[in-house]
């Protein structure tokens, strides 16, 4: 079921063209990855899919049109992640009960179990300033859950993080996308990012130049370093692992082949 849609978006910015008749159709539960160099448009996208900003064209999240009448309607239907969350709560709890209807008992015991399963519980009493970076990340992937989002919107949120807490974080992002079914939108210019991803769409100057799952689109390896984008080591490694007959699986994480070789 299409979950966001975009038809034929013009828009510019400073006389600039940023889009020109751009579309793209993004399903429910379907975890996107759209990378392109700087200035390529990604987080104009994520801006226009915010509601952040407000233009003439068509653009739906759960057959919501985008506009500044449903403005309070598309904020409830998504979660926006930032390399600057802003929490501005006492506390962690506090910051939480503001997403959900009331602060009943079965709604803090449900805060609380988050907490446990994201090792923030010792923090609920606590102002979400102590927090780390990854932490906050955290938070916000709580909010979402609990105020029932629809849409998660990355906006190059890896840029601060080591590889391995990235990786880390996908997989939480992977894990409770299973449970709740929301669409992931993340945008980045390393394409490892999208090692998790259904799908993996390029754009470079507000165009789609290419769009499938992560394994297809690596395969365009000269046009992707063309636009300045380089395919994962890791995914070198995978082809040549293949070649000699050491991995058959899809995946091409360090930790998955290694387990393959070694069964």
């Amino acid at each position: 079921m299409n979950l966001i849609n975009v038809n034929n978006l013009t828009y510019l910015f400073n006389k600039k063209m940023i889009f020109n008749n751009f579309s793209i159709n993004i399903n429910e539960g379907e975890f996107v990855t759209i990378a392109g160099c700087n200035s390529s448009g990604k987080t104009t996208l994520i801006k226009l899919l915010a509601g952040n900003i407000i233009t003439e064209n068509i653009i739906s999240i759960d057959n919501v049109f985008i506009n500044s009448q449903n403005k309070e309607i598309i904020d409830k239907k998504i979660c926006v992640f930032s390399k600057r969350n802003k929490y501005y709560s006492k506390t962690i709890l506090d910051e939480l009960i503001l997403e959900i209807k009331n602060d009943n008992l079965e709604n803090i015991n449900k805060i609380k179990k988050l907490l446990k399963e994201f090792n923030l519980i010792d923090y609920i009493s606590l102002s979400p300033q102590v927090l780390n970076y990854i932490q906050k990340q955290k938070l916000c992937l709580i909010k979402a859950i609990i105020k029932g989002a629809r849409v998660l919107l990355l906006d190059n949120i890896f840029n601060y993080l080591d590889r391995y807490l990235k990786i880390e974080f996908l997989g939480l992002l992977k894990k409770y996308q299973s449970i709740y079914n929301f669409a992931i939108i993340l945008t980045t210019n390393d394409l490892e990012d999208s090692i998790f991803s259904d799908r993996l769409v390029i754009i470079n100057d507000g165009c789609i130049i290419l769009d499938g799952s992560p394994d297809k689109v690596f395969k365009e390896e000269k046009l992707l370093k063309l636009i300045g984008l380089n395919i994962p080591i890791n995914y070198e490694l995978h082809n040549k692992l293949s070649l000699y007959g050491l991995v058959k699986g899809s995946s091409f994480t360090v930790e998955d082949m290694v387990l393959e070789i070694c069964k």
